[in-house]
């Protein structure tokens, strides 16, 4: 049996909107799962935190690892002269 449509504003949803909508909709589902896709993504989040940190506290790490190195080198110096 054949499907009534009941039209009781008189009026026909335009097929150039409906087609909009589709569209946006498509657009928001793709920004949705491009947002999801990303938050799952959790070795490049960690990356570009660390990128951030790096940027923020470039200066402090250099340092710190300058001085982690001599202090290796201190100990090796001393432990030869034991």
């Amino acid at each position: 049996m054949a499907e009534q449509h009941d039209d009781t504003a008189g009026e026909r949803e335009d097929p150039a909107r409906v087609q909009e909508e589709i569209e946006q909709t498509r657009a928001d589902l793709a920004e949705t799962v491009g947002a999801l896709g990303e938050r799952l993504d959790v070795r490049s989040r960690a990356r570009r935190r660390i990128g951030e940190l790096r940027e923020q506290h470039g200066t402090e790490i250099a340092v710190g690892a300058g001085v982690v190195a001599a202090g290796l080198v201190a100990l090796a110096v001393w432990r030869r002269r034991r």
